[in-house]
């Protein structure tokens, strides 16, 4: 450990350092502490690589970033607050945000998915050491029946009796091996799991933000693999029963009793997060099979969203106009606006949605329950195109406009700013793990982008000339319109392949637009006719992902 030395003391640097963040001595820490009481660390437990150096403001350079800005979730100095957060409700103090450091979400996520593996690694022990027990138990009660039975019989029973005992022990013998097995293999995760945990640990407690960021992202794959084999040990694992049922009537070449085999299916269950953990592709993707089909008005359905159950808040383009249309393929309300409505995404807990109105250069917003319009936005001035695409997700914003996606926050200011290709983009989705998709119509270019901003992939559909609308199924592959061949495409989530799953024959007419339903039990298909087609999602026992090969 190397020697610290005091920062406040005028002993040119003979006094050693006992406390940090400013390195001050012994003598000192009791003045320092009687001008401003802190929270003061023993050097002596910190490794040599933990600094303490504030951060500076890249735009106010002298200033330093001392408050946050819970509402923008950035860091911010106080000369940032009254130019670009002045209307925020809430900018705490630095010091106040980073009490609960140790709770923000992604370390959260990461230090959750290890302890959810090791508490169902865990479980899996306890039961594997239960199951163990039972079946000594099981089997020393069934080998005590035979016992039993055999004092009430006759001695030509011995043979049988013996037959018996050796089948038990076949069992036992049989079911405790793979236990056995089973536990090396659980023993082998724990000790990964408890290394993995220490290491996250130790750069938690000393290790800068870039380290515990590195980190993260490095344990991930190994993260990875663990929820693989994990997967592997619950799905090929059952608890069992022996059970010993006499046999009555017993003639001299029967056996006495049957043994029986009673396996139970597993009832431990490890659930992976959404947040650093691509969700496990099906066996077999899903087919669809068609239900229903509204005939609306002689106006284009450009988009439209869920609002409960099966009731449904429309754009119709031409009219221009936003309607509200129930299971029964009814307009309950109609609200008519200033310029054509292109794209619609409802605000998370505010019981309000916006609307693109790409030819107008503005934002729209409606009350979802009465289709009451409140404030529309001029966009014009902080985009240089015309916006179409619009999708909104956990306190952000994407919009969708000529070769660019702009990631915002509520208040429609730029968090980053992502170019795809040369083309419009019309449509923007959000799936259930944050990840955003865009197409560019003309190009066939289809883009996935992490939360971070990242490029996921670039997938291109050249024989299919004029893609559109999109939507994520709960599995993350993507599905796409295309108008030209009256088809439905599908995606695979890691975007290396592609298939057609609906077409004419299936009901699909010109389809513009499309979206699933929250529990993805229902595929609502928005046609240029005005009609709107929906398909009941469920698996095909008939079709295996060979189909995507």
């Amino acid at each position: 450990m190397a020697t610290f030395y005091c920062d406040s003391c005028l002993n040119e640097k003979t006094s050693k350092a006992i406390e940090c963040e400013e390195l001050i001595c012994e003598h000192c820490v009791k003045v320092h502490q009687s001008r401003t009481p802190h929270h003061l660390v023993n050097v002596d437990i910190l490794p040599t690589s933990v600094l303490t150096s504030n951060q500076y403001c890249e735009i106010h350079t002298e200033r330093i970033l001392d408050l946050f800005c819970t509402q923008d979730d950035m860091l911010i100095c106080r000369s940032c607050m009254p130019e670009k957060h002045r209307n925020c409700y809430s900018v705490i103090k630095l010091e106040d945000a980073s009490r609960n450091i140790d709770d923000s979400s992604m370390l959260i996520a990461t230090k959750s998915e290890l302890n959810g593996i090791a508490n169902t690694i865990g479980n899996l022990e306890q039961e594997r050491k239960s199951t163990s027990t039972k079946i000594e138990d099981d089997a020393s009660f069934a080998a005590s029946k035979v016992a039993n039975l055999k004092d009430r019989m006759l001695k030509r029973i011995d043979e049988m009796e013996q037959d018996l005992l050796t089948e038990i022990k076949d069992i036992k013998r049989k079911h405790l091996s793979e236990i056995n097995s089973t536990t090396e293999e659980i023993q082998e995760m724990k000790n990964k799991i408890d290394y993995l945990k220490q290491n996250l640990k130790t750069t938690g407690q000393v290790g800068s933000k870039s380290q515990k960021f590195v980190m993260i992202h490095s344990l991930k794959p190994k993260i990875s693999e663990l929820q693989d084999r994990l997967q592997h040990i619950l799905s090929s694992t059952k608890s069992v029963d022996i059970l010993f049922s006499p046999t009555m009537n017993i003639l001299p070449s029967e056996k006495m009793g049957l043994i029986q085999e009673n396996t139970i299916p597993y009832t431990i269950v490890h659930h992976i997060s959404n947040q650093i953990q691509a969700p496990i592709i099906p066996k077999k993707p899903p087919s669809f099979i068609f239900t229903k089909e509204f005939n609306l008005i002689d106006s284009m359905i450009s988009s439209s969203v869920i609002i409960q159950q099966d009731m449904l808040l429309v754009c119709f383009f031409d009219i221009p106009a936003l309607g509200v249309v129930n299971e029964d393929g009814m307009i309950t309300k109609m609200q008519r606006l200033t310029s054509k409505p292109w794209n619609i995404a409802i605000i998370p807990n505010t019981g309000k949605a916006m609307v693109s109105l790409a030819r107008e250069k503005s934002i729209q917003y409606v009350k979802i329950k009465n289709l009451e319009l409140e404030k529309k936005v001029s966009v014009e001035e902080k985009f240089p195109s015309e916006i179409w695409g619009i999708a909104v997700r956990k306190g952000r914003i994407a919009l969708g406009s000529f070769g660019k996606v702009y990631l915002c926050n509520m208040h429609l200011d730029v968090l980053i700013d992502l170019t795809v290709g040369a083309g419009m983009v019309y449509y923007l989705n959000f799936d259930k793990s944050d990840r955003l998709y865009c197409v560019i119509k003309d190009t066939g270019e289809i883009y996935r982008f992490l939360k971070t901003g990242k490029l996921s992939f670039k997938y291109i559909l050249n024989d299919y000339p004029d893609i559109g609308g999109i939507a994520s199924d709960k599995y993350g592959n993507l599905m796409i319109t295309d108008g030209k061949t009256n088809s439905i495409i599908e995606i695979s989530s890691e975007g290396k392949k592609h298939r057609q799953i609906l077409e004419g024959k299936d009901g699909i007419k010109n389809p513009a637009a499309l979206f699933f339903n929250k529990t993805f039990t229902k595929l609502f298909v928005l046609n240029s006719d005005g009609s709107v087609t929906i398909f009941e999602c469920c698996q095909n026992p008939q079709k295996s992902q060979e189909e995507f090969n």
